[in-house]
């Protein structure tokens, strides 16, 4: 009987004495992509162009597992006080895929085979550079701009918002913060 009872003891142990070591489950929005990198917009004579750099972590600051693409989300706007009514409709402009991850696994894969720590696995930086230029514009046109970096159903909840008035020659730019929203809506009122 001293047995058997020790025998339970230790299995009730080994099933339930791990439970919770990995830790508390992460919410999915939590494994999001921070905001792009190094974006900079500028007026050219085809249109506005965006370059940023893909990030490198998550929201949490944890190393990025995962990312498909950037969501490039575009909004007119007409008189000068209209950023509140602009900053609730946008529309996506386009959607681009991202593999530089893919192929960072690819890299540590092969160093693994080669015996090598995967850590030290680094892809060119071109791979790591995205551009768009939206040529959809008209001259003396206002618009609200932002680059938002994508996992599945996940969306950065951090990026940059630019208002541009493009013209071919005299492109203005202005980066929008959420109080710049806030200050606009404190205005009207």
């Amino acid at each position: 009987m001293n047995l058997r009872y020790g025998s339970l003891l230790a299995l009730v142990f080994v099933c339930f004495g791990a439970c919770g070591r990995l830790g508390a489950p992460i919410p999915p929005e939590y494994l999001a992509p921070e905001s792009v990198q190094e974006l900079a917009i500028s007026g050219t004579a085809q249109g506005v162009h965006m370059a940023w750099k893909a990030p490198q972590a998550d929201i949490r600051g944890r190393e990025l597992k995962h990312l498909d693409g950037y969501r490039i989300y575009k909004s007119a706007l007409g008189a000068s006080r209209d950023l509140i009514a602009a900053g609730k409709s946008f529309s996506l402009l386009t959607t681009l895929a991202d593999g530089h991850l893919a192929d960072l696994e690819i890299a540590r894969a092969e160093l693994r085979a080669q015996g090598k720590p995967a850590r030290r696995a680094r892809l060119d930086a071109s791979k790591l550079n995205f551009e768009y230029t939206d040529t959809q514009v008209q001259a003396g046109g206002r618009y609200l701009y932002k680059v938002v970096p994508f996992s599945g159903n996940n969306e950065s909840a951090s990026y940059a918002m630019y208002e541009v008035t493009w013209d071919q020659t005299n492109t203005k730019l202005r980066e929008i913060s959420r109080s710049d929203l806030l200050a606009d809506d404190d205005a009207d009122a």
